[in-house]
């Protein structure tokens, strides 16, 4: 097996922030001004559409959009596809970090007056919402800081170039070979 670079691995998460970062931007400029409730009702949609994108299509398909885009695959130590449950391992320490932003955001936009909070424009409600975040709200994006730079630092300390949730899963990426590069993106369109 040839392992996935470390240079290759960290072009693939910035490909993979691309490609939802409309969403991203649609959800937050359209949705955070219309009512302070739709952190709340974003909740479920949001955590469906992250477990999608980096649990499903890492079982499915053996790699993100960015991973299959590069050339990349996530596989088992011994070659074998990777597992669903390798590949929510694998995502639940950031799922977990994320996701606990994400309860703060809802605490922090229930904390606000309904009737004040309609009159803001997008920016006064962002600076509304930081003022209201949960007092554990700075440590959690602390750690969520921490989690990214540490695997990171994990890939460029090992020959295999895997990264803590790597190890975590059993789990470790590699180059794919051309043919099944075409069928990986093939299944996906």
């Amino acid at each position: 097996m040839q392992y996935g670079g470390f240079w290759r691995r960290v072009a693939a998460y910035f490909i993979d922030t691309v490609i939802l970062s409309p969403v991203t931007w649609t959800v937050i400029s359209l949705g955070v001004p219309s009512t302070r409730w739709f952190l709340a009702l974003w909740l479920v949609p949001g955590v469906a559409l992250t477990l999608a994108y980096n649990v499903w299509l890492v079982s499915r398909f053996g790699g993100t959009p960015g991973m299959l885009a590069l050339k990349l695959r996530v596989r088992m130590l011994d070659g074998s596809p990777v597992t669903s449950r390798a590949a929510a391992i694998r995502y639940s320490v950031l799922f977990g970090l994320t996701f606990l932003m994400a309860i703060g955001g809802v605490i922090s936009s229930l904390r606000i007056d309904a009737v004040a909070y309609h009159g803001m424009t997008f920016m006064q409600s962002a600076a509304q919402l930081a003022l209201h975040n949960p007092a554990w709200m700075p440590w959690v994006a602390i750690m969520v800081n921490i989690w990214l730079y540490g695997e990171f630092v994990a890939l460029l300390c090992n020959h295999q170039r895997r990264a803590i949730q790597d190890y975590m899963a059993g789990t470790v990426v590699i180059k794919q070979a051309p043919a099944d590069t075409a069928a990986g993106l093939a299944q996906i369109t």
